[in-house]
């Protein structure tokens, strides 16, 4: 008898033992998902207060061209019984948000980049699932599956993306999944960038609050700005974005620079952009509502097709901004190109200007001097 006591005494202790790791497994779980990242936009935002949670990411997907086209997160969601008795997935994240370092292998990110999270599913062991296109009869249990040939499996929240030295360009519409709906992006130190794809952002609206928060001073590689590439992007309330420097870019495509709203919230910050001789290209409203840019000078090449079969100088392109100068050596004046501009009050054109368009000088209230040079 008292080997049997003794016996059960031990398995007691066992499971008194084991209710108390749970306890305190549980109790650690509730302290890591009340943790979050979350920054608050501000003048003196600064990146060094951020977590990056690289630890949680399982999977990069970078191709052998450097490209990232996917990453997927080891955020472990609920799953029990609902009432019929069957279990379900449930998208309980535990963290309001989540940011992340690009590795420094990355040299661009894909056009619709992804974020998954891991998937796991259980399965009876008898029935008969099409898992990625392929038909199988798992063993009985939770298997981990990535549902790669769907969708995103749930919106799992970005706060900070953190961009290496390494990387040269960005895909269109990279940044279009819901994740990124209050992504702030901070590019410092991404000053080899290359190119940059057509509306990588998506347009902004009063629910989201995509932000680029840092900016390279110089950008000497950059030859390509796609259509919307910073609309809505570089706002007042950032100082790091006062300049854009890209002396060797070539293309800046419609509304690349836009401000959406050019008295309120979506107002650019930019207060100085270095165009280059090469640049043959400024899109229709490329500049539209930058209400900080107070001079420019617009390279001779732009709209030059002896240049480049598709060089323009787009109408619009610098509506309702606040120029006060420009030197303008193009040859050609588009349709309302300083249209709105109440403060510019000179520009000297060069004395090739073959054609001077309808509304260009529309409204402009203040502009009080118009020189011809060589």
């Amino acid at each position: 008898m008292l080997k049997y006591l003794n016996k059960f005494k031990i398995r007691i202790i066992s499971l008194v033992a084991l209710v108390l790791v749970f306890v305190s497994c549980f109790a650690l779980a509730n302290a890591i998902s009340s943790e979050t990242n979350e920054v608050e936009a501000s003048e003196n935002y600064n990146f060094d207060s951020v977590t990056y949670d690289n630890d949680e990411v399982s999977v990069w997907s970078v191709n052998a061209n450097g490209i990232l086209d996917y990453v997927v997160f080891k955020v472990h969601d609920s799953w029990h019984a609902d009432s019929d008795g069957i279990y379900r997935h449930h998208n309980n994240f535990p963290k309001d948000n989540y940011s992340i370092s690009i590795p420094g292998n990355v040299t661009g990110i894909s056009s619709e980049f992804k974020i998954y999270r891991e998937y796991w599913q259980w399965y009876d062991g008898y029935s008969w699932y099409t898992v990625n296109g392929v038909s199988e009869r798992p063993s009985r249990g939770w298997h981990l599956r990535y549902l790669l040939s769907n969708t995103h499996i749930g919106n799992l929240p970005i706060n900070v993306i953190k961009f290496p030295s390494s990387l040269t360009s960005v895909g269109s519409r990279a940044f279009v999944r819901a994740n990124f709906n209050n992504t702030l992006f901070d590019y410092n130190d991404c000053a080899n960038i290359k190119t940059i794809g057509d509306n990588p952002y998506v347009a902004k609206t009063d629910s989201t609050n995509r932000q680029i928060v840092a900016w390279p001073e110089f950008t000497p590689l950059l030859t390509s700005v796609g259509a919307s590439a910073f609309e809505d992007m570089l706002l007042t309330e950032y100082v790091e974005n006062e300049s854009f420097n890209a002396d060797g870019i070539q293309f800046i495509g419609d509304k690349a620079f836009r401000s959406s709203n050019h008295e309120g919230l979506y107002m650019q910050g930019l207060k100085v952009v270095t165009l280059g001789e090469g640049l043959y290209t400024i899109g229709d409203y490329a500049f539209e509502n930058c209400r900080k840019i107070e001079s420019i000078i617009v390279p001779e090449n732009v709209g030059n097709i002896e240049v480049n079969a598709n060089a323009k100088i787009g109408k619009y392109a610098f509506k309702h901004s606040r120029l006060i100068t420009v030197i303008y050596e193009a040859h050609v004046l588009s349709e309302g190109l300083f249209s709105d501009c109440s403060s510019l009050q000179s520009i000297d054109l060069s004395t090739e200007i073959t054609v001077i368009t309808t509304k260009c000088f529309e409204f402009c209230s203040s502009l009080t001097s118009i020189d011809l040079n060589p």
